[in-house]
C-alpha cells in the first residue's frame, strides 16, 4: 500500500511536466525562460548568422563551437547594472533548423558576491515586474531573437 501511494504521489508531481513541457507559443508565456527561432536556414548558416547577430548587438563570443552548433557570449552590461550572458543552440531539422536561445544574468547592485565564483547567476525568465532586472534582461534576449532575418519566434519552458 505504501508503494502505491509513493508511486501515485510521484504520478502526480511527473503528470504536469509530461503533458505540459516543450510546449512551444506564438506569445510569450509567463516564466518561459527559452526561446526557439525556426528558420528555413541549414544548421551551419543559421550558427553563422546567429554568430554575426550577436556581435553585431555588442556581444563578445565567449565559446563557440561549430561541431555542437553552441555559441556562449560573454557577459556584456545591460540596464541598471546588470551583466547578461547568452548561450545558443542550433539544431538541424529536415527543412531548415532550430535554434534555441536562453541565458543568465547578474545584478551587480545586490552586492551578492560568492567568494572565487563572482556574481550569483540568475536564468533569464519571463517573470518579475517592468523594470527589473528579470524583466530588462528577458526584454534583450527576445530583441536579439526577433532580430534574426526571416526567423519565426516561438517562446518555451524548459
Amino acid at each position: 500500500m505504501k508503494t502505491l501511494y509513493a508511486l501515485a504521489i510521484l504520478l502526480s508531481c511527473l503528470l504536469p511536466t509530461l503533458v505540459f513541457a516543450q510546449v512551444p507559443s506564438a506569445t510569450p508565456l509567463k516564466k518561459a525562460n527559452a526561446i526557439l527561432i525556426e528558420t528555413t536556414d541549414s544548421a551551419t548558416v543559421a550558427y553563422r548568422n546567429m554568430g554575426r547577430l550577436l556581435v553585431t548587438e555588442g556581444y563578445t563570443i565567449a565559446v563557440s563551437n561549430a561541431d555542437f552548433a553552441t555559441i556562449s557570449t560573454g557577459d556584456k552590461p545591460g540596464k541598471h547594472g546588470v551583466l547578461q550572458a547568452f548561450t545558443v543552440l542550433v539544431t538541424p531539422m529536415k527543412a531548415g533548423s532550430q535554434i534555441i536561445l536562453t541565458g543568465t544574468f547578474a545584478d551587480t547592485n545586490m552586492g551578492v558576491l560568492s567568494p572565487g565564483v563572482g556574481y550569483q547567476r540568475i536564468p533569464i525568465a519571463n517573470s518579475g515586474m517592468k523594470g527589473s532586472p528579470v524583466q530588462n534582461t528577458w526584454a534583450s534576449l527576445d530583441a536579439l531573437a526577433k532580430a534574426y532575418p526571416g526567423g519565426k519566434v516561438l517562446y518555451l519552458i524548459k
